[in-house]
């Protein structure tokens, strides 16, 4: 199996990504993937964050990789003895592994900030329709919280049955939230500061 872990940020992410890019390319090489970061990679009036499905997509329309780990430029592995890419032995029909939004108020709520996805036509199919789907164009989508995770989410809650079956979503903490012992990733601290942010990542790595 060929994968890969995958960032994708902005520019003026510089200092966040400095402290979580090297430890995630650290944990790729430690289980023989491969680390790739895209810095300013796409060209759209969107929010900063629908680079995550700009960068997935164009991994997976590649179809060099198995299977791609994505991490928010403020998420870091802080556990390198657990190999996630370990879950798709474990369910080979899942294609999408996500968790929890901490709310799930529908079944397939979930946060996109980290995410390991399966090659595969379906799941291009799937990333394609939440970029250019006519029905979910707009500035509420766009360029408002909570931007791609809101879109997908409403895509899943429009066939819970088909998606089931493909997409699983685990606890919260389970390898992404701040309070996460696998992928430490501050992301329910709304309008917080990135320096701030930085700072908690900078205590958080220092106990590695």
């Amino acid at each position: 199996m060929k994968g890969v872990v995958l960032q994708s940020v902005c520019n003026n992410y510089e200092e966040i990504i400095s402290l979580t890019s090297p430890i995630n390319k650290k944990y790729a090489e430690h289980y023989g993937a491969e680390y790739i970061l895209h810095q300013q990679a796409h060209d759209h009036d969107r929010h900063p964050s629908w680079n995550k499905i700009y960068s997935t997509l164009d991994l997976m329309r590649s179809g060099k990789y198995d299977y791609i780990l994505f991490l928010d430029g403020d998420a870091v592995v802080i556990d390198i003895t657990r190999n996630i890419f370990d879950l798709a032995k474990d369910d080979t029909d899942i294609l999408l592994h996500l968790c929890s939004d901490g709310k799930r108020e529908k079944e397939l709520d979930c946060n996109l900030g980290v995410f390991l996805i399966k090659y595969d036509r379906l799941m291009i199919q799937f990333l394609e329709k939440v970029l250019y789907d006519p029905a979910l164009e707009g500035d509420y989508y766009y360029k408002c919280r909570n931007w791609e995770q809101t879109v997908i989410q409403y895509e899943f809650a429009q066939n819970v049955p088909y998606y089931r079956k493909i997409v699983k979503i685990y606890n919260r903490d389970a390898f992404n939230h701040f309070d996460g012992d696998w992928v430490y990733h501050p992301c329910l601290y709304e309008n917080l500061p990135d320096s701030e942010k930085a700072n908690l990542l900078k205590e958080k790595i220092s106990q590695l």
